[in-house]
């Protein structure tokens, strides 16, 4: 969208001395009068304590780290009207946690200026994790929002759209939010309402509204109730004006967004503390009120409409550093709302608003009430250097000895407090101007005490100080830096002496010369900031220009000629090759404009980094260098064969310029593909050994790895084969086992069927890699090996009845089985046996026996099947092997082992067992069974009782004196079945005692 061509009125002074002034007719009439102000005054703006303008800078320190922070940027809106401002929330983290508080964020943009200080840069200090920037603009168009914290850089785009060209508008609603109760004050800002609030109709959803105030440009109403059709959901409505409502006349203005919340808690405010302050700002104000919450990361509160700084938040009171406020009349206070919005972006936003709360006062002063017992005796010194800095006791009464509840004024400029006591204050006072440099001026002495509460008083000493000339000629030593961008402005430091608060600052000569905007001022140092060398300040572009401070009050200056130099920063466009080897140095060239040295170079891929060496540098070309990588550890290597790519990017350490945000330079490593083109010889005998194998392709390099597989499946590696060049490898043949080999049927000697087995020539493919990159190459059935042994053999046969049936802990005969073919003597192996079972082996057969026996102690099963393999391996060499299975099924008489009987049961201690709590163990397969019982919680030994200890069944029983109560009885029954382990079982019995 093009930018608007309304003008603002040129800055009065030196640097547009006989200039002609524009005014802005169709913007700013409808500006609040601080931002309307703001047009005309941007360029002459000083910066403020914690708001201080600085251009984003680059770390020259070598290879940039992996950046940890993220910055989320949320605007009150994106499509606001020109001639409004907006509100820009940073959120900072580093590695997920907010950064330090006190820490601060850099913004800048392109389209307007911030309301902080009047210029397109502004750093703010961070609170709760957040830092607030209110931005405005009397053009049209997109402003280009950038915040910088530490590595990061997030920008957001602010759309200044054009206001109607006829008709009533609507630029902002404050607060945008509100309780479906209805009733709550809030602020419509626009242009073009009338003052007629009888013809002049506000709706909220189609409800009307009622209106409180009435100007042109400003409405306060009270808002109606609304029902919400879901008391937890939020709605938005639409929020129109309408003037000459019920005339032929009526117009409306399209409509903005306004939130109904239904909320428990609302937060409202009650007071602001105190109610005045300067229109320079960073003065501590208290806003109390109710429902506030403590989250400074979501809370914000804003004097007329300008975001504060939040250095303390309780639920009831939020404490802050006031805005900068510029008076459309600076002889005319100015009062305005103050609010508070809490849980931003949450579902449960919401914003109260105290109107008409805050007074900016004009020329500076400061209510004050007289109070009997606060009184000025005496000041020692009476005297000092109009430079400021002389130590001063001020002696009297009713001070208090608290230094934050103090506040004293020498000729209207706060002094710093020292100390304090109830009857004296030490201070240092602080600059004075003289109207006159070389005659002295008396000036009145004022202390407030209880700054900010309602018992705020004042003393006043009349002409009880007199301010001394000082050094009046001004002179300057040196400036820092020396260089800056054209498009950007740089803070400059001029150290000298004799400088006097106010000074003016000017940058180049003759028709060139301009007036830079000062930030602070000392006596033996200036900071100010350069005009940025675009627009009507085009001719400082690229110029080497002098520096001339002036003292307007007394018309001496000091000058400080070619001390500054304009340069423009650097832009890069193509890297030339954009490609080379991976594994060879490559000399790459970088066009652009405007380079300067020192230049670093480093290249950036998947989140790995590495310097490289600059070779030579000129204006328009950088030449670098690109050493060879591994792969492996940038991004290659995972056997993908995949080409390393990344960007180059260029910092100037001497240079304020950003490193390269906006620039592509992209380079890639290429990972050359393998190919195999033939493997000599194609046929190798089993035993391979003496013969030398050859593959060639292309793309072959030191080290490789060559495998010999198998359908799929790695048969012999060969580590680092000889590379003879990138076309050709050579290795010794691995020798091939007989497993690797296929195998045919065949008729054995002497047979006259198909029975018999023998190994056949096998192919095989052949796969080489490269170490480095893992890229491979595979060629199927490159190879031919010829087993050694291609004999018929005759199968191996196991023969034998097996007893299909075995029981537990009796005799097993499981049966002989009988090997024949192959070679003898035979080699047995029998697996599956139950336990107790075992085999003997014989030369040409193996016997099953023994008696089987329980594995492990448990209740056990009825039946078991086992199934049975015996496998025999023959004498033949390669050897040969044959098997034959079968099940056995195992019965256990004594299972499934249990006990039974009744599990709630109640004895009387001392009495004989009763019959019906019989416990039963079975079934009766191994009927000598043994009784144990353990009691919890534990009785006293030989209370709770079996009254068998062997046998089938058994009962509990309490003995004499054994303590009444529930017990949880554990009651073991164990057979006598054979082996190591016997059948074994458990009861839980809940037994009370009486």
């Amino acid at each position: 969208m093009p930018r608007s061509t309304v003008r603002v009125p040129e800055p009065a002074g030196p640097s547009s001395a006989g200039g002609t002034s524009h005014e802005v007719k169709p913007m700013r009439r409808f500006l609040s009068p601080s931002l309307a102000l703001l047009g005309v005054l941007a360029l002459t703006l000083t910066g403020c304590s914690g708001d201080t303008p600085t251009s984003p800078s680059t770390d020259g320190g070598g290879t940039p780290p992996s950046c940890a922070v993220t910055i989320n940027l949320a605007a009150t809106s994106v499509t606001p009207l020109a001639g409004s401002a907006v509100i820009v929330r940073a959120s900072v983290m580093r590695s997920g946690s907010p950064v330090p508080d006190g820490t601060s964020v850099v913004f800048t943009t392109d389209l307007g200026f911030f309301l902080e200080t009047g210029l397109p840069t502004v750093s703010k200090v961070i609170s709760g994790g957040v830092a607030d920037v209110t931005l405005g603009s009397v053009d049209v168009g997109t402003a280009h929002v950038k915040a910088t914290y530490d590595c990061k850089t997030q920008p957001i785009d602010i759309e200044f759209d054009a206001p109607p060209a006829n008709g009533p508008f609507i630029s902002s609603v404050n607060p945008a939010s509100g309780s479906c109760a209805g009733a709550e004050s809030v602020t419509i800002n626009g242009g073009r309402f009338g003052t007629d609030t009888g013809t002049t109709r506000v709706t909220f959803g189609g409800a009307p509204a009622s209106i409180q105030t009435q100007e042109d440009g400003r409405l306060v109403v009270r808002t109606p109730s609304r029902t919400l059709a879901n008391p937890q959901v939020p709605e938005t409505v639409d929020v129109v004006v309408t003037v000459n409502a019920g005339t032929a006349g009526a117009v409306a203005t399209p409509p903005k967004s306004f939130t109904y919340y239904c909320v428990d808690k609302r937060i409202s405010i009650s007071s602001v503390v105190p109610a005045f302050g300067k229109p320079e700002g960073a003065e501590e104000v208290v806003v109390n009120g109710v429902n506030f919450g403590t989250s400074v990361a979501t809370t914000r509160v804003t004097f007329g409409g300008v975001a504060a700084t939040i250095t303390a938040q309780q639920d009831s009171a939020i404490t802050v550093l006031t805005p900068r406020h510029l008076l459309a009349n600076p002889q005319v206070s100015e009062t305005v709302d103050v609010g508070v919005t809490i849980d931003l972006g949450l579902v449960s936003q919401q914003s109260a608003l105290l109107p008409q709360s805050f007074t900016y006062t004009a020329g500076g002063t400061i209510p004050c009430g007289t109070r009997p017992d606060l009184f000025i005796s005496s000041l020692s010194p009476t005297s000092g250097s109009a430079a400021g800095g002389t130590p001063v006791t001020i002696s009297g009464g009713g001070f208090g000895s608290s230094v934050s509840a103090l506040r004293v004024e020498f000729g209207g400029q706060a002094a710093q407090v020292l100390s304090a006591s109830g009857t004296s204050i030490s201070v240092s006072t602080p600059r004075y101007t003289l109207a006159n440099p070389d005659v002295p001026e008396s000036v009145d002495v004022v202390v407030y005490a209880n700054v900010g509460q309602p018992t705020q008083a004042c003393a006043q000493a009349a002409d009880a100080y007199t301010y001394a000339p000082g050094v009046t000629d001004p002179v300057i030593y040196s400036i820092s830096p020396v260089t800056g961008p054209n498009d950007a402005s740089t803070r400059v430091t001029i150290f000298g002496a004799g400088f006097q608060f106010p000074m003016q600052v000017f940058v180049g000569e003759g028709d060139c010369r301009r007036e830079a905007p000062v930030v602070s001022v000392s006596a033996d140092q200036i900071v100010f900031l350069t005009p940025i060398a675009s627009g009507g300040n085009v001719c400082l572009a690229g110029q080497l220009v002098g520096i001339e401070v002036v003292n307007p009050a007394t018309g001496k200056r000091a000058t400080s000629p070619d001390s500054f130099k304009y340069y423009a920063c650097p832009t890069a466009s193509v890297a030339t090759p954009s490609y080379g080897p991976y594994n060879q140095k490559t000399t790459v060239t970088i066009n652009g404009n405007n380079f300067e040295e020192p230049v670093e170079a480093w290249f950036e891929a998947d989140e790995v980094n590495f310097r490289l060496t600059v070779v030579s540098v000129s204006s328009n070309f950088i030449v670098v260098e690109l050493p060879p990588i591994d792969p492996r550890q940038l991004g290659g290597g995972d056997g993908t064969c995949a080409n390393v790519s990344g960007n180059i990017r260029l910092a100037f350490p001497s240079l304020a310029c950003p490193t390269n945000p906006s620039w592509t330079l992209l380079y890639t490593y290429r990972i050359p593909e393998l190919q195999i083109a033939t493997v000599s010889p194609a046929t190798l005998p089993q035993t391979g050994g003496a013969s030398t194998v050859t593959v060639t392709g292309a793309n072959f390099e030191d080290p490789m790895t060559v495998e010999i597989l198998k359908n799929g499946a790695v048969q012999a590696t060969i580590n680092n084969a000889a590379v003879a060049n990138s076309g050709a490898l050579s290795f010794t043949a691995p020798a091939m086992p007989d497993s690797a080999f296929n195998q045919n049927p065949c008729i054995p000697p002497g047979g006259t069927t198909v029975t018999g087995v023998q190994y056949v020539p096998t192919s095989f493919d052949v796969r080489v890699t490269n170490q480095r990159t893992s890229c491979s190459a595979t060629l199927r059935n490159a190879i031919v090996y010829n087993p050694i042994d291609t004999t018929c053999r005759a199968p191996i046969l196991v023969t034998g009845a097996p007893n299909p049936t075995a029981t537990l802990c009796t005799a097993y005969a499981g049966g002989t089985f009988t090997a024949s073919g192959g070679t003898a003597p035979y080699n047995f192996s029998v697996t599956g046996l139950p336990n107790g079972v075992s085999f003997a082996p014989a030369a040409t057969s193996v016997t099953i026996s023994g008696t089987p026996a329980l594995a492990a102690a448990g209740s056990g099963a009825a039946s078991t099947p086992y199934s049975v393999t015996i496998s025999v391996t023959d004498a033949s060499a390669p050897t040969q092997t044959g098997s034959t299975s079968f099940t056995v099924v195992l019965n256990d008489p004594g299972a499934p082992f249990a006990v039974s009987g009744p599990g709630v049961q109640t004895v009387t201690a001392g009495a004989a067992a009763v019959p019906a709590n019989a416990l039963t163990a079975g079934p009766n397969g191994f009927p000598a069974i043994a009784w144990t019982a353990t009691a919890s919680p534990t009785p006293a030994a030989g209370a709770i009782q079996l009254s068998a200890a062997s046998g089938t069944t058994s009962t509990l029983t309490a003995a004499a004196g054994t303590t009444p109560g529930a017990y949880t009885v554990t009651v073991t029954a164990t057979d006598s079945a054979c082996g190591a382990f016997q059948h074994q079982a458990s009861r839980s019995v809940n037994l009370t005692v009486n």
